[in-house]
């Protein structure tokens, strides 16, 4: 299933806002009740795992449950791993080289990590083949059932689906949950921003207001913010290099 195809597209845009609306708005919500202080890149990179990992695979691992709740283990296992992918790049390759073959120092934590989130990977691919002996999946909208039920053998090897899931969800996690924080960190910094995006949601937002008086929260569809004239650009400009 291409990932710019209309039933993904579909698919992602239903998982996003209801993981914003069931899981981020009441996590936010409880978090200021307590009076707790909140790191948005923190919530921003569960939020963006638990969405990756539904598109992925179909997935949820609730990492954006009430609670403040620990991290899953091949969470931490992919921070581990990318902090050590960064630290090759500043290490003598003769000595990081070494030091994976005897798995001292950081790349044994490196191996650590692999392992582990190989594991949840391994589990996650066998979970689905399982459902497939049950019942056709080939309509289901998640990545993973797509490539399982794929008349093309190249994408049903356990490597290459191992190695395709793992690269989407460091790609989905990582790259859009930083975004979100430097976005919300320039318009932290810029109130006149801030206003004027709040100015052009206003009219969408008063409707939804009216629709669901009592519903206390208001999310979007993506339909809703196509036009939206600023908010792309603001956009645009926190992507800029």
């Amino acid at each position: 299933m291409p990932l710019n195809g209309p039933q993904f597209r579909s698919f992602a845009a239903r998982c996003s806002r209801g993981k914003v609306e069931n899981s981020l708005l009441p996590f936010l919500a409880h978090t200021a009740n307590e009076g707790w202080s909140c790191d948005l890149n923190n919530v921003f990179l569960r939020l963006t795992l638990d969405l990756n990992c539904t598109l992925v695979s179909g997935v949820n691992p609730g990492c954006l449950a009430i609670g403040s709740p620990v991290v899953p283990s091949f969470a931490r296992a992919m921070d581990d791993a990318l902090e050590t992918l960064f630290l090759r790049h500043i290490t003598p390759a003769t000595c990081w080289k070494l030091m994976k073959r005897l798995e001292v120092g950081q790349e044994k934590k490196m191996a650590v990590s692999q392992r582990t989130i190989d594991s949840f990977v391994t589990a996650t691919i066998e979970k689905c083949r399982a459902h497939k002996l049950k019942e056709c999946i080939s309509n289901l909208a998640d990545l993973l059932p797509s490539f399982i039920c794929s008349e093309d053998t190249s994408h049903n090897d356990d490597v290459c689906l191992r190695d395709t899931m793992v690269n989407l969800l460091v790609v989905g996690r990582d790259g859009t949950g930083v975004a979100l924080s430097w976005f919300f960190y320039l318009i932290s910094k810029n109130p006149h921003v801030k206003q004027k995006l709040l100015d052009e949601l206003a009219p969408i937002a008063s409707k939804k207001v009216a629709a669901r008086p009592n519903s206390g929260m208001v999310t979007f569809d993506a339909s809703e913010l196509n036009s939206l004239v600023y908010m792309h650009a603001a956009l645009c400009e926190c992507l800029r290099p």
